[in-house]
């Protein structure tokens, strides 16, 4: 395994202060944009060359991949591991385009659970007193 692929839909829901999921509005901006990456290498994968060099691979294969794959209302985080810089290109292309589609799958799933859910009701009955 090269990397670790981490996803998000932006702008659907935000954590509030309790950690509850509440929607959140984004400005136009935000809204009508383009998937955004983050790359992430850590200091056990090596030197700055190598980490500099596994880094130049993702993005490669993102560049490649992504127009075809990649959500415009998603935010993905790659976390790079050392098989990245020693895997060929193709393979880590596919490997990618397998983590796009595991992760979409997902969402769809989410999606799709969510909608189908009925609306909580919550009770307006006080407990009764014990005395």
């Amino acid at each position: 395994m090269s990397f670790v692929m981490e996803a998000r839909p932006r702008g659907l829901t935000s954590p509030d202060a309790r950690g509850r999921e509440r929607s959140v509005e984004l400005p136009n901006s935000e809204r009508i944009s383009s998937a955004r990456f983050g790359f992430t290498v850590t200091k056990k994968i090596g030197n700055a060359i190598t980490r500099n060099r596994i880094r130049r691979r993702l993005r490669e294969a993102v560049r490649a991949v992504a127009p075809a794959y990649a959500r415009a209302d998603c935010d993905y985080v790659l976390i790079a591991r050392r098989g990245g810089l020693t895997q060929q290109f193709a393979q880590l292309a596919e490997e990618l385009t397998t983590a796009f589609k595991r992760i979409h799958a997902v969402f769809d799933e989410t999606s799709a659970r969510r909608s189908k859910r009925p609306h909580a009701r919550r009770s307006n009955h006080a407990k009764p007193k014990t005395e």
